[in-house]
């Protein structure tokens, strides 16, 4: 998954061992997580970062709540009896929830929201 660090403050940071900012008001706003080291940071840093409410790390391939949340209901829904409505491995099946949700369904949303499904409802996932 591609995570990005969304600068929403102004940061300092050391760029060949010369302070600058980055953030509001410069050309960076964002850095890939792969970038970090460019602009001198560390976990540390990038810890200080969020928790300052500088920025936050965003995963670029994360699927939005809303669309999960949907997600969580319509497999909250399912019957754990019914092995048609999961796969061999325990897990929705696509094709289920497309047709609870009336709308098209891809593995990675399944899996994202079968996860926070099990964070949800512990009991459930049993």
């Amino acid at each position: 998954m591609a995570k990005v660090l969304k600068l929403t403050g102004r940061v300092k940071v050391r760029v060949n061992k010369k302070a600058t900012y980055i953030g509001a008001g410069s050309d960076v706003t964002e850095i890939a997580k792969a970038d970090m080291n460019k602009y001198g940071l560390k976990e540390k840093d990038i810890d200080r970062i969020v928790n300052s409410g500088c920025g936050f790390i965003h995963d670029d391939d994360a699927v939005p709540m809303p669309r999960i949340n949907v997600l969580v209901e319509a497999i909250h829904a399912l019957d754990r009896e019914n092995e048609d409505e999961f796969t061999e491995s325990g897990v929705p099946e696509v094709a289920v929830l497309k047709e609870l949700t009336e709308s098209q369904v891809t593995a990675v949303e399944r899996d994202q929201a079968w996860e926070e499904y099990q964070r949800r409802y512990p009991e459930a996932a049993e």
